[in-house]
């Protein structure tokens, strides 16, 4: 049995990513230079920062979705070295290779071959080879060596200097162990078996028979979904374009047939040209709603295959839908393989109308050239949203009206329709003697800005608006706006302009950062 443990690849900055806990920000994964700096798990963002002083770190949202997509990636590359692969989420996998390491001259070689193969894409690894999966799982977390193999009969004594959580326990029954001084395994085994059981949670005795091989454990094999795919030979090779493009049309109407069949409906579909004389040509379009017209799959393709190089012809055309979703309406079991995208929203994607318009402009144009704004969570003028593509450009489609994780709705109070970027100094001019200053914080009595002189016939506020702390530490890494707080204002001149103006509390200039037009 092979544990195999995966992580980001080490960085010349050290690597954080954050998920926000009860309004603050939280690490969720770190680097191993940030974990050797002391930095936990479950520590808060500007703890972290504390310890990591000489360095700025790279401070980036955790996405489980993405750390599973990886783990699933890494999970049918990893299929060549055992006959079962299973899923030990977020950052796992075990590996049932019973009788396959003569295969690769031994256990070491096994091991070093499936590291250095991980290595390649990018990824960090630990791995360990045990009779159970238990003891495989604790050994390549929580031994010193990064790859491990142990001798069969050897498990207990292996697992003895370990600690408990390594017997894949739960943090509370961890906390439960420790406070009648159990913190190693060997504490656990020297016990009397009557009095653990008495004494600790049935699951852990449970976890610790499962490690020694005294109970079974089953594992559940990662099976790939297979993508849905047709194909059509050419007897010889085909240079009229006419007649690749009508093959392609018929191959997508026998795509749809499949995708309905099986109850799905495709998010991207793919395009390959064989070509007789040069590498294939790989047409992609993704789509911002599942669909299974093939008419709307033709008219976002035809452009592309007239434009395609067929060389000295096409000996084969390949259509497949690498990326699906429930049909609407389908009924799917939850262990069905030929579900697809289990959280895509329909509900989040546009109407059909809006979706053919933005699968059109995204494919004549560019993925990345069509863009939403969403709103984000802070009350930063110039922070408060960002644009996002509707489509992803490797093909596979955005959720597309889906707010991210950190989006927020837009904040209440008054917001002009226009905003600078960046915000316009203004120059601060002594009042007019016909307007006196009254003394109130509601900005200054009159301004130079554009060339113009404007004096104030009213104005309301401040609004105090600071930044989020946490993001602004020192160091070239610092996002914008570390000045401080600023006191805005809704100022109205004589003339009629309407601004929204704000004050620096550190240096006390005064800015234009919007204007009601």
């Amino acid at each position: 049995m092979t544990g195999v443990a995966t992580g980001p690849a080490p960085w010349t900055r050290p690597v954080l990513l954050v998920v926000e806990e009860r309004g603050r920000l939280v690490v969720a994964r770190r680097c191993p230079a940030a974990a050797g700096a002391g930095v936990a798990i479950g520590m808060g963002l500007a703890e972290a920062r504390a310890l990591l002083p000489d360095v700025a770190p790279v401070v980036e949202p955790h996405d489980p979705r993405r750390d599973l997509e990886t783990l699933r990636a890494v999970a049918a590359w990893a299929d060549r070295f055992a006959p079962l692969v299973a899923l030990d989420p977020p950052d796992g996998l075990l590996l049932d290779g019973t009788g396959c390491a003569p295969l690769f001259h031994g256990e070491e070689p096994l091991l070093e071959a499936l590291v250095r193969g991980v290595a390649r894409s990018g990824l960090a690894a630990r791995a360990a080879a045990a009779a159970t999966a238990g003891c495989a799982w604790a050994v390549a977390r929580f031994a010193p060596a990064p790859r491990t193999v142990v001798a069969t009969g050897a498990e207990r004594e292996t697992l003895s200097g370990l600690p408990v959580v390594a017997l894949r326990v739960g943090a509370q029954d961890a906390a439960t162990l420790a406070e009648v001084g159990v913190e190693r395994v060997g504490d656990l085994l020297a016990l009397p078996r009557s009095e653990v059981a008495a004494r600790v949670p049935a699951a852990v005795l449970v976890r610790l028979d499962q490690a020694l091989g005294h109970a079974e454990e089953a594992l559940v094999p990662y099976r790939p979904r297979p993508v849905p795919r047709v194909e059509h030979a050419f007897p010889g090779p085909v240079s009229s374009l006419e007649g690749v493009r009508a093959t392609v049309r018929r191959l997508l109407e026998a795509l749809v047939a499949e995708l309905v069949r099986a109850g799905l409906a495709a998010l991207a579909v793919e395009v390959l040209l064989d070509r007789a004389d040069a590498p294939p040509v790989r047409l992609v379009r993704a789509l911002s709603r599942r669909t299974t017209d093939a008419r709307h799959l033709a008219a976002l393709l035809d452009p592309a295959v007239e434009t395609a190089p067929l060389g000295h012809g096409v000996d084969r055309v390949e259509v497949l839908a690498p990326r699906t979703a429930r049909a609407a309406g389908a009924a799917t079991g939850a262990l069905d393989p030929a579900v697809g995208e289990p959280d895509h929203d329909p509900a989040r994607e546009p109407g059909p109308e809006l979706a053919a318009l933005l699968d059109a402009l995204a494919g004549r144009l560019g993925p990345s050239q069509v863009v939403r704004v969403e709103p984000v969570a802070t009350h930063v003028p110039e922070a408060a949203f960002r644009t996002v593509p509707v489509l992803a450009a490797d093909g596979a489609a955005d959720e597309v009206c889906a707010p991210a994780s950190d989006a927020a709705p837009v904040v209440a109070a008054e917001r002009p329709s226009l905003l600078y970027a960046p915000p316009e100094a203004v120059e601060v001019l002594p009042p007019p003697p016909a307007c006196a200053d009254d003394g109130d914080d509601a900005g200054p009595v009159a301004i130079a800005w554009r060339g113009e002189v404007l004096v104030r016939a009213r104005a309301t506020g401040p609004e105090r608006i600071a930044p989020r702390w946490w993001e602004h530490g020192c160091g070239p890494s610092a996002p914008p706006f570390p000045e401080g707080a600023r006191d805005y204002v809704v100022w109205t001149s004589t003339r009629g302009r309407r601004l929204w103006l704000y004050g620096e509390t550190a240096t006390g200039r005064w800015f234009v950062h919007g204007e009601w037009a």
